[in-house]
């Protein structure tokens, strides 16, 4: 042994780290959680896709009723259209027990609950239920125009 060091921690080497832990590859809660973020945007585009398809075809079956109106069809057909068009839409959208059995006041209520402007959507539903049962007559403009965009309004709203 060399007597001239006599400092023994000069022999030693100067400390080593670790490598820096790496980003790549990820670990498995990682991969989790990418595969359900991906998993909710497609739901959400789906779901999103479905609500789209079903209120072009219900804005344009408003459409066709209104042509229909236009061309001098009776105030019978008109409700008819629209009533049948909404309980479909509600059908749809809301589930079977909330919807399938409501009829009358409770139909106009629901109506009125699921409105923008829940004053309108009475007095329109409560001209469409009478118009069903009342003996068919021309649709005046008037009327039939704040039938269609009542029921537009409605269709937008909930779809």
């Amino acid at each position: 042994m060399n007597i001239t060091d006599t400092n023994p921690l000069s022999a030693l080497r100067d400390i080593h780290l670790p490598d820096p832990v790496s980003w790549w590859p990820l670990a498995i809660g990682w991969w989790v959680l990418i595969g359900l973020a991906l998993l909710s945007a497609l739901r959400f585009a789906f779901m999103d896709r479905k609500r789209r398809k079903l209120r072009a075809f219900a804005l344009a079956e408003v459409d066709r009723l209104a042509g229909d109106c236009r061309e001098g069809f009776n105030s019978s057909h008109l409700a008819t259209g629209l009533s049948v068009l909404l309980r479909r839409v509600a059908l749809v959208r809301f589930p079977d027990e909330e919807v399938a059995a409501l009829h009358g006041s409770a139909w106009i209520d629901f109506l009125s609950r699921t409105s923008e402007r829940p004053e309108t959507m009475v007095a329109v539903a409560d001209g469409l239920e009478h118009s069903l049962y009342a003996p068919p007559e021309p649709v005046e403009h008037k009327q039939g125009d704040s039938w269609i965009e009542a029921s537009r309004s409605w269709i937008r709203r909930n779809t």
